[in-house]
């Protein structure tokens, strides 16, 4: 009976992890956790500074460009399936829009995205940087 048990929790638990969403939550917590821990040991930050440097962080527009482009990318992608799979009205009609796809595509798609975010914020740090700044755009304009 206790071998039954630990078996169906070991099942339960791969199964959840498997789940792309779930492990990229999980993935973000080991590294959120990780960096906090690095701050306080090795620069001597309080746990809250940390955090509010990772805050300040995810709100520059490289990360936001980043973030907002994996997650409609994602439900792009989602909304594309299914309507390929149900058909345009049916979709729509009986509520399968948003069903989540078959898992290998699904991990795939959810990589690529992920690839391809982390590149479009690099490009848009870059070209950020290559605007002039707020005291050298005054010069030109009177």
């Amino acid at each position: 009976m206790e071998a039954a048990t630990i078996a169906v929790t070991e099942k339960e638990t791969k199964s959840t992890l498997m789940n792309p969403m779930v492990f990229i939550l999980f993935l973000l917590v080991v590294f959120l956790t990780a960096h906090t821990v690095y701050q306080v040991k090795r620069k001597g930050k309080t746990v809250g500074q940390s955090l509010k440097d990772d805050a300040k962080l995810l709100a520059t527009p490289t990360a936001v460009v980043a973030i907002l482009g994996f997650v409609t990318g994602l439900a792009e992608f989602i909304i594309t399936d299914n309507v390929n799979a149900h058909g345009f009205p049916d979709s729509i009609t009986k509520g399968k829009i948003f069903e989540l796809p078959d898992k290998k595509k699904l991990i795939s798609t959810t990589v690529t995205l992920a690839i391809a975010s982390v590149i479009t914020g690099i490009l848009t740090d870059l070209a950020l940087r290559q605007l002039p700044k707020q005291n050298d755009a005054s010069k030109y304009m009177g």
